[in-house]
């Protein structure tokens, strides 16, 4: 506020700033008591991260870390949860290109000349 605002009138006093919430992502913090961050379960990372690799590995891993966590209170319940269901939707497409394959390949070797 410069020095002709004080004396005027017609100006109104700034108001307070509005208090700023506690952070989500933290846990709260006590004095003396320095900020902690919530840690995610490695196990859901690893199979979220695993399941483009090998489908197989985000069920595993994801049913591993859903345990882990219920125990622990750690977080990553969501990528746990993707790793599981994104682990079983690629294992049905692995499988049914596979048996696609395995009909193509069949049908293909069928048609082939026998008398070279």
């Amino acid at each position: 506020m410069t020095s002709t605002e004080q004396g005027d009138p017609t100006h109104a006093p700034e108001a307070p700033a509005a208090p700023i919430p506690p952070s989500q992502w933290a846990q709260p913090m006590y004095p003396g008591q320095p900020l902690q961050p919530i840690r995610t379960n490695l196990l859901a990372i690893i199979g979220f991260v695993g399941v483009f690799l090998m489908p197989v590995i985000g069920i595993v891993l994801g049913i591993m870390a859903k345990r882990q966590i219920a125990v622990t209170g750690e977080a990553g319940e969501g990528l746990a949860k993707w790793a599981y269901i994104l682990g079983v939707l690629g294992t049905i497409l692995q499988a049914v290109f596979f048996v696609v394959w395995i009909a193509l390949f069949l049908q293909f070797a069928s048609m082939a000349p026998t008398g070279l």
